[in-house]
This record gives structure tokens, C-alpha cells and sequence, in this order.
């Protein structure tokens, strides 16, 4: 997936698949360059790519067009609480808010309850007469989804105010059966990097030319023209993809020192304070560096002194890009010369999750609705029946070893000295009770 920034409208990053032409998601948040971009950096999976877009204009003044084709919107969410509004909103996922905006919250909500309605009623298909599609109440419906949920108590007494149902849930426990025969045969875990272990205090780089980095800076001009002939309409596209590198004579038309203090500011919002930094690389890095930029010659080869921003603005990118690059090859060399093998034992975290009370095993926990008795006898029902299956597996166990036992015993009363040689099957016969 790309995410890519929207230079031209700031706080604005829009979210599409690899090779896509159109978005399907945006982020709007104040600040893109600072603590965002380094969340992005160091946590993200692989197959996260962050980049610029410098063509493409806003894309949260077309969420609210009918062939916007926008459908999930991240931001900070007192950008939403105030002098927005859409018909749009149908799941809401909320993180760590509403812990002090109090009523806020409920003007939050109120963008996801609107309706537009039928014939532009503001009502819901429940209280209108006349046949309605099956599946409308759940497109009506608005859903929330919260982590520190503290303002839910608030919003269900609103609610209940309102006359809307807030039954209470219950919450139930499935066993999960770990195959525990697993535990003791020195199987390891995918490599980890060692507790109380930083890269940032531990090592310590310095910026340099390193030809493996290879950074892509795309500037290009794309064009849409709608043309009509005998046939109809005919929509062609043409970008302007010229592939090329910063020429010698236009270095000297570089403000180096600009650029390194741009830089300098840059490594301190990303917070990159074991990167060492020195003027002189910045040109070593355009003039030898492994880097590509797609744009039109006007912007590399500048033949006036506003067209020399524009040269500014692109090794400004390329640098960015570059300073990101060779930081996290850094930290993943770091990270893999100190990654430990653990061997997998019932302890592992991924074994542990969701502990059951008793604390002998682990479980999925479901949520229902109280008021909804044959779910939650259904899902009781299940329970007893994993609860039946533990015990027949038990017990199965208990008999073979019983088994096992009754044969040693027996072969033992021969009075010999060795247990095999009283049985020539011996070993066969006990390998067989312990794979049944």
C-alpha cells in the first residue's frame, strides 16, 4: 500500500494500492511530516511505502461528491467535531478520544447518525411507510468501534434518553487447545530483538553515499483530456514521465546551506539523533547517489531564478527520501546482527492471549447481547461441548499411560533383566500406545 502526501494541501495523505491510478482512502491530520511519517517509518509492515504526490489536488473536498471514490477517512477528530458535514458516515473507529471532550463527543457521533432519507426526509426507512430493501437498516446503521472507550457511558445514557436500545453484553469464553506435544521438541520462534535493547542509544551512523539506496522522486505532470469524435467520448491520459538526475551545472545553483539546515530540522522532527549529518554529504549524495527523479527538465535544469525553487524543492525530496532510506537500512542491519532465537514453550505470548480465569488455558472471548437468549445459549452449548472434548482428550491420555503402565508391570514380573528381551515387540508395542 502507498501512502502518499498531498503537497499541494497540507495535513492531507491519501491511501491506495500499488499501481492504482485513484485513491480509496485519505488521511487528514495537522502535521504529515513529523510523528506521523515516523510511525509510518519504524512500525509500519513491509509493503508500506511513503511518498509525495505533488499533482493531485485535495481530496477531502471530494469526499462528499457521489463519485468520490474515498471510503475511509482517518484524522484527528476535532477536525470532524466542528464545520464538517456528510451523509457518508457509516462506521466510526475511534482511538484514545473522548476522554475530556464530554458533549463533543455526542457532536461527533451526530455526523455518523444524520441521515439524508428517502425524497430527503432526515428520517430512517423504519419509520416510513412503504416496502424498503431487506438490508437497509444495517447501511442506516452507524457503528463505532473504541479503544479507551471512557465516554461510552455517557453517549448510552444520551441514548437511553433518546428511547434507543443499550442492552448490556456478556461476555463468553471458547477454549483454545494449544498442541502442547509441540512444547518440547526445540522448536524456535521467529527471531526477536533482545529486551532493554535501543538503536538509537546503542549505535551511532553517519550520512554517506551508499550506491545499494536507490530513492524515486516523482514530479511528473499527468494530463486528462475528454475528447469527442464519431464514436462518442474518449478519454486519454498522458504523463510526463522523463526519468533523470540533477545535471553537474545545475549544482551551483543549489543553496546548500538551506538545505542542510532544511535537513537538520527534518532529522529532528523524525527524531533521528543517532543519524550524523555533515554539509558536504548533501552534495556527494545528489552528485554520486543512486536516485532517480521523474519530471519535466524545467525543474533540474532551471532557466530562471523562480524555476530554481523548483530544483531546490526536488533535491529537497530527494534528500528526505534518501535520509529515510539509509536511517532504516541502519536500523534493520542493527536489528538483524541482534535479534535472539527463543525456543517455543507454553509461555510465548502467542499462546498466552486472553488467559481464562482458572488460568489453564487460553481462549477467544465473545461478546453477545444478553437480551439475545439463543445466541448465548448457542454459544453455552459450544462451550460444554469443548469442555466435553477436553475431557475425552484427557482421559484418553489417562488410559495410555494406564496401559503403558499394566505392560511394564507385567513384563517386569518375568523376572528379567532387561524389559525388551522379556518381550521381543516391546519397543513397538509401547511406540504405538504413545502415537494412538
Amino acid at each position: 500500500m502507498h501512502l502518499c502526501d498531498i503537497r499541494g494541501n497540507q495535513g492531507e495523505i491519501g491511501l491506495k494500492v500499488s499501481g492504482a491510478d485513484q485513491y480509496f482512502g485519505l488521511i487528514y491530520i495537522g502535521d504529515t511530516g513529523g510523528a506521523f511519517k515516523r510511525l509510518v517509518r519504524d512500525d509500519s509492515p513491509p509493503g508500506i511505502v511513503l511518498e509525495e504526490d505533488a499533482i493531485s489536488g485535495s481530496l477531502f473536498s471530494e469526499v462528499n461528491m457521489r463519485d468520490s471514490k474515498i471510503n475511509i477517512l482517518i484524522g484527528g477528530a476535532r477536525k470532524f467535531m466542528e464545520g464538517w458535514n456528510s451523509w457518508r458516515v457509516s462506521n466510526m473507529g475511534l482511538l484514545n478520544i473522548g476522554r475530556r471532550e464530554g458533549s463533543l463527543i455526542i457532536q461527533l457521533f451526530g455526523r455518523g447518525v444524520r441521515l439524508r432519507g428517502k425524497e430527503y426526509s432526515l428520517k430512517r426507512s423504519s419509520v416510513l411507510k412503504g416496502p424498503h430493501p431487506s438490508y437497509l437498516d444495517l447501511l442506516e446503521t452507524l457503528d463505532i468501534f473504541a479503544i479507551r472507550a471512557d465516554y461510552m457511558g455517557q453517549f448510552q445514557d444520551y441514548l437511553q434518553r433518546e428511547g434507543l436500545d443499550t442492552a448490556d453484553t456478556v461476555e463468553l469464553a471458547l477454549p483454545v487447545l494449544a498442541n502442547a506435544q509441540f512444547w518440547g521438541r526445540g522448536l524456535v520462534v521467529p527471531p526477536r530483538t533482545e529486551q532493554n535493547r535501543d538503536f538509537k542509544k546503542e549505535s551511532v551512523s553517519m550520512l554517506r553515499v551508499a550506491t545499494h539506496i536507490k530513492v524515486t522522486v516523482d514530479l511528473s505532470v499527468r494530463v486528462k483530456a475528454i475528447e469527442s469524435d464519431t464514436q462518442g467520448l474518449r478519454i486519454s491520459t498522458s504523463v510526463g514521465r522523463v526519468v533523470q538526475k540533477v545535471p553537474q551545472e545545475s549544482l551551483c545553483l543549489i543553496d546548500w546551506d538551506r538545505l542542510y539546515l532544511d535537513l537538520i530540522t527534518y532529522k529532528r522532527q523524525e527524531e533521528l539523533y543517532n543519524l550524523v549529518i555533515t554539509p558536504k554529504v548533501l552534495k556527494e549524495v545528489i552528485k554520486y547517489g543512486n536516485y532517480v527523479i521523474i519530471a519535466d527538465d524545467v525543474i533540474v535544469s532551471p532557466k530562471s531564478f523562480s524555476e530554481r525553487a523548483l530544483l531546490e524543492n526536488a533535491v529537497s525530496h530527494v534528500l528526505r527520501k534518501y535520509v529515510d532510506s539509509f536511517y532504516r537500512f541502519k536500523h534493520e542491519r542493527w536489528a538483524s546482527e541482534n535479534m535472539v532465537y527463543t525456543v517455543l514453550d507454553k509461555n510465548d505470548p502467542n499462546l498466552t492471549f486472553n488467559t481464562v480465569t482458572n488460568g489453564s488455558s487460553v481462549a477467544y472471548r465473545v461478546k453477545v447481547k444478553s437480551r439475545d437468549v439463543g445466541l448465548v445459549a448457542a454459544i453455552e452449548k459450544l462451550q460444554d461441548d469443548l469442555e466435553q472434548l477436553i475431557k475425552k482428550k484427557k482421559l484418553a491420555k489417562s488410559l495410555i499411560f494406564t496401559l503403558i503402565a499394566t505392560f511394564t508391570s507385567h513384563y517386569y514380573c518375568t523376572g528379567t533383566k532387561r524389559w525388551s528381551q522379556a518381550h521381543p515387540d516391546w519397543k513397538l508395542v509401547r511406540r504405538n500406545l504413545l502415537r494412538t
